[in-house]
């Protein structure tokens, strides 16, 4: 039987899904082209709760505020758990339904934990030990494969019970059209784990050459009265805005300060889909992206390294052309809805044809 036929035969008259399939999402902004094409392709009941911008740049009591809200909703919603039978949930709301589980008050027999990784060292014991809530049918859905090695060793999680699915475009719309870069600088944008302090240090050696970097408010590290005079520091714009500086850009760069987690990724997705030229740290989660030489440089330490290749794509703008033009055509072969769309299937296919 195909799968549009099997989720035919899974719903009711009224459409409501009746195979014991949840899908948990933390707010209508939390992956929501996923969380769409996993509701609709897999025959997913949808649990929304309350709006909590998970991808934006917040307080940690902001983000703790937005949690509560949420487990708020879930124990509210519990009647609906309790006839699941697969359950994913984005975000670490899923440690929640773990402890539900424990305690009698849901019985699913699989869980996914989705869209989660740990953004600094420092949180590994916390999440060493929320993972002790695991049983046999709870798995986590990462977006490197660097990070299955990594939270095997420092959260105890089995190999077993991680699945790489690699963080793509599930928008399903078209890249924009190639346009020639108009900008005379270099840029760099994003959050999380970001080493701006070391790209600007980069930038002190190349006085002649701009930078302009997108962050936060909440990256305390970058201190604007203290910035040469070539870097320029733009914070919480539009993602209009944010992309419009990324086209224009001569090259793109990420600077990441920790080796652990996923970060950078949906930075990346955009640099590639404009066909830029991305230089990155050489960690883990960035590596499945950018292959050294062919579709971007990695490097191992921004200071060093970076003015070097600046000068080189100063000196050879070609280059950068080369570059963006591969970084695209691997978008397109393994970051593409897609390309997203089968690898989430063998992903979730074992459980839900049990």
């Amino acid at each position: 039987m195909t799968l549009a036929a099997e989720l035919a035969d899974s719903r009711n008259p009224d459409g409501h899904v009746a195979n014991g399939r949840v899908l948990v999402q933390p707010g209508h902004n939390a992956f929501p082209d996923m969380a769409a094409f996993i509701a609709e392709t897999f025959g997913f009941d949808l649990l929304q709760l309350s709006d909590f911008e998970i991808h934006r740049a917040l307080s940690k009591w902001a983000h703790l505020r937005g949690l509560i809200r949420q487990s708020i909703d879930l124990l509210c919603a519990l009647g609906r758990l309790r006839r699941c039978r697969v359950v994913v949930a984005i975000g670490p709301i899923s440690y929640l339904i773990k402890l539900l589980r424990r305690l009698g008050l849901v019985r699913y027999e699989t869980s996914f934990c989705l869209g989660w990784h740990v953004r600094s060292p420092r949180w590994f014991p916390v999440f060493r030990a929320l993972s002790r809530l695991d049983g046999s049918g709870d798995h986590y859905i990462v977006f490197s494969e660097f990070e299955i090695p990594l939270y095997e060793a420092h959260l105890g999680i089995a190999r077993e019970r991680m699945h790489f699915l690699p963080y793509g475009d599930w928008s399903a719309t078209e890249p924009p059209a190639p346009e020639p870069a108009s900008g005379d600088y270099y840029f760099a944008g994003g959050y999380s784990n970001r080493d701006y302090p070391a790209l600007i240090a980069a930038f002190r050696a190349l006085p002649a050459t701009r930078l302009v970097i997108i962050c936060s408010a909440l990256n305390k590290e970058v201190v604007d009265g203290e910035l040469p005079a070539n870097v320029t520091v733009l914070r919480d714009v539009p993602g209009d805005v944010f992309d419009r500086y990324v086209r224009d850009a001569k090259a793109c760069i990420i600077p990441l300060k920790h080796d652990s987690g996923a970060s950078g990724q949906s930075v990346m997705l955009r640099l590639m889909k404009h066909r830029k030229a991305i230089i990155a740290t050489d960690f883990g989660s960035v590596r499945g992206y950018v292959v050294d030489g062919e579709s971007g440089f990695l490097v191992a330490d921004m200071v060093r390294d970076v003015p070097a290749l600046v000068e080189r794509i100063e000196r050879d703008p070609a280059v950068a052309e080369a570059l963006g033009t591969a970084a695209y055509e691997r978008y397109c072969r393994y970051f593409s809805f897609r390309a997203g769309g089968e690898a989430l299937r063998r992903i979730l296919a074992p459980s839900l044809a049990a």
